[in-house]
């Protein structure tokens, strides 16, 4: 289930960015860092606040990277928003829960790592041993990602699955 099939008349409003490098939000501080193509997208509790990394990233150019980290903002932002709605038929014991339809980078990564341990450690799939030549540990990652934003696409609902939504009575 998404917001999209439960709630359709709901979205989570846009970041209020000041500047295209800060959003204060009810969850925190948004702030981007960018250098060259190299981005990073920080939560804090206040504007003075570096906080906390959630996600970064290479883009092509500068511009490139800002778009990158708004939307890496803007994933972020919509799942801390929505993870703290529930339907309201939900008794409470987590059989329904709302997640964005477009996953964050670190959790595809995270996904990622959780399948295959060696992804973790930079480099691993590099050695001869484990046919580097052929594939190598970027290629390796970047097909365990493609892999694991398929599987979140079935959950969400936009894959080759399709839930069916329940019609209102009356």
């Amino acid at each position: 289930m998404t917001i999209e099939t439960e709630l359709p008349a709901v979205k989570v409003k846009e970041l209020p960015w000041i500047m295209d490098r800060v959003a204060e939000t009810i969850v925190g501080t948004y702030s981007i860092n960018r250098m060259g193509g190299e981005w990073n997208v920080r939560l804090g509790i206040s504007p003075s606040d570096y906080g906390r990394e959630i996600d970064f990233g290479i883009a092509a150019d500068f511009e490139a990277a800002l778009i990158e980290a708004k939307a890496a903002a803007k994933i972020d932002y919509e799942a801390r928003i929505l993870s703290a709605l529930t339907l309201k038929d939900d008794p409470g014991n987590g059989e329904a829960v709302l997640v964005p339809v477009e996953p964050p980078e670190a959790l595809l990564r995270s996904m990622a790592i959780r399948y295959d341990h060696g992804l973790a450690v930079p480099g691993y799939y590099d050695q001869p041993i484990f046919g580097a030549e052929n594939v190598g540990h970027a290629r390796r990652m970047e097909s365990t990602l493609t892999t694991m934003r398929q599987l979140y696409e079935e959950v969400v609902g936009k894959g080759f699955y399709r839930a069916a939504i329940p019609q209102k009575e009356g």
